[in-house]
């Protein structure tokens, strides 16, 4: 993405208001992946979609604010999201919207179920790395998440995003396919060296929500503390090496522009494996919760 800029949509969708009629065209979609509560702002404040289909937040919509249908079909496939429409004058004269339950269908494409079960059929799939002692939640999934990966990575500290972690870990042998179903996006392992002071900036400006380990953080006031596993504080000038996907790197390159990295040759998931491999540890974060955000005035 080195060569490319993103700006907010509601800086640059006003440019496309014309263009329904500069293509004479019948309708024209707005297909987002921006959450539902930023579809609602650009159906208040751009009236001239016809249609919004949306994503991110995976909600259950069929919405019509300012008189657009703003749709949205929940997660984890449990809905498909059908619109048949009637239009007229390049008008949508009628909207007939069905969110299908997709848990109640029973009738399947062969075919295509024959390919899914050869995939995962592989044998690869189903090698045991370790062995987790306790049904694990995201919360307590986030914290093995971050302490494999500062122990793999031998970095100081982890910072993860909560929606890169997309399932829970049972209890019992944990296979790969487990840890593919946790981290599946293929993100590379990267290190940062930062400052207390610059990893204070980016918790604060961004106001997000992170799993961290490594370190400890606590809010006091208007700032951040940083402390070591020994309890004691590390001060602004104090460097630390900071293991982070390349997603997070990417999103926010501001902070952590991918050439100031160290670019590891593995995945995450990969990291993970290994550092099940590596230790022969057990998993237990029974109860373990290391979700951090800062709170602004704006957010408390």
């Amino acid at each position: 993405v080195k060569d490319l800029t993103f700006q907010r949509f509601d800086e640059v969708v006003g440019a496309y208001q014309t263009l329904k009629e500069d293509q004479e065209s019948d309708l024209l979609i707005a297909l987002t992946h921006l959450g539902l509560e930023s579809d609602r702002e650009l159906a208040s404040s751009f009236p001239f979609f016809d249609l919004i289909i949306g994503g991110h937040s995976n909600d259950l919509s069929t919405e019509n604010p300012n008189g657009t249908p703003t749709l949205m079909a929940g997660k984890y496939l449990s809905h498909l999201g059908r619109a048949d429409l009637v239009i007229q004058d390049k008008k949508i004269v009628k909207l007939d919207v069905k969110l299908i339950d997709l848990n109640t269908v029973t009738s399947y494409d062969q075919a295509l179920m024959e390919k899914i079960q050869r995939f995962n059929d592989n044998p690869a799939f189903e090698e045991v790395v370790g062995q987790s002692l306790a049904q694990h939640d995201k919360n307590e999934v986030g914290c093995f998440y971050t302490h494999a990966l500062t122990d793999y990575l031998k970095v100081d500290m982890t910072i993860q995003n909560p929606g890169g972690i997309r399932d829970e870990l049972d209890s019992g042998a944990i296979q790969k396919i487990e840890i593919y179903q946790i981290d599946p996006f293929n993100n590379g392992s990267t290190i940062f060296t930062k400052s207390v002071a610059e990893l204070k900036s980016f918790l604060i400006d961004t106001e997000e929500e992170f799993y961290i380990s490594g370190v400890t953080l606590e809010q006091v006031d208007t700032t951040v503390v940083v402390r070591k596993p020994d309890g004691s504080v590390l001060i602004d000038t104090d460097s630390l090496n900071i293991g982070i996907n390349d997603y997070l790197s990417a999103v926010y390159d501001t902070y952590f522009p991918i050439e100031e990295a160290n670019v590891l040759p593995f995945t995450t998931a990969e990291a993970l494996i290994g550092y099940l491999e590596q230790s022969g540890s057990s998993v237990d974060f029974d109860g373990c919760n290391q979700l951090f955000r800062y709170k602004g005035e704006t957010t408390q």
